[in-house]
């Protein structure tokens, strides 16, 4: 996680609307901290191979993940936002970027690209987030993550070869503590890869 002083006088109020409670004032200075995903690389033992390259593209996010604010969920099901605690891009940039590191150590593909590179690619693989927050039930809190998952082949009109759609929630944590909050969806990222290139690999074989 990264650390810096930041001044807030912007409108972020833009980012707070009906159903949305800002958690930390709009006006002053105080410190932001960064957050990002970290775990260590789970090999599949995959032996299946494509001779295609294989793009990441940015997941699409549901309201309101589609920012760089922690979200907590409470137990009414009320969001709200920090701008003190941040991950250091969208869940969509943050997840096809961890994606795009594992899939580029399997054998599964001839080549792993992001979506900057202009390297030809017929297969694309992207996906959407439904849930990526902190869920508060009393003094406790716990890490969700759901996503669906879709490969298609250019080369075949966007052909969908794969799809699925994978739900994980971490054990409960104390809450109020946005660095419990980044290693446990740290944790639920790394059992999503795993779990999404063991999938991958299964469907190669027929």
């Amino acid at each position: 996680m990264i650390t810096m002083a930041k001044n807030v006088r912007m409108i972020l109020l833009l980012f707070c609307g009906l159903t949305l409670h800002c958690t930390s004032s709009l006006t002053g200075t105080f410190e932001t901290t960064y957050y990002r995903m970290e775990y260590p690389y789970e090999e599949t033992a995959c032996t299946e191979t494509v001779r295609k390259a294989l793009r990441i593209k940015s997941f699409s996010e549901n309201l309101p993940y589609d920012r760089n604010e922690m979200v907590v969920v409470g137990p009414q099901r009320n969001v709200n936002l920090s701008f003190k605690h941040l991950w250091i891009g969208r869940p969509g940039e943050m997840i096809a970027q961890k994606l795009a590191e594992d899939f580029t150590r399997d054998p599964m593909f001839d080549r792993v690209v992001s979506l900057e590179n202009p390297v030809a690619a017929p297969l694309e693989l992207n996906g959407r987030i439904f849930q990526f927050a902190w869920a508060v039930t009393d003094s406790k809190a716990r890490a969700v993550l759901d996503v669906v998952v879709r490969i298609s082949d250019r080369d075949e009109g966007k052909k969908v070869l794969f799809t699925r759609q994978y739900q994980f929630e971490s054990p409960y944590r104390p809450a109020g503590k946005p660095e419990l909050f980044a290693e446990a969806m740290s944790e639920l990222m790394r059992q999503f890869s795993a779990a999404l290139r063991r999938d991958v690999c299964a469907a190669l074989k027929s």
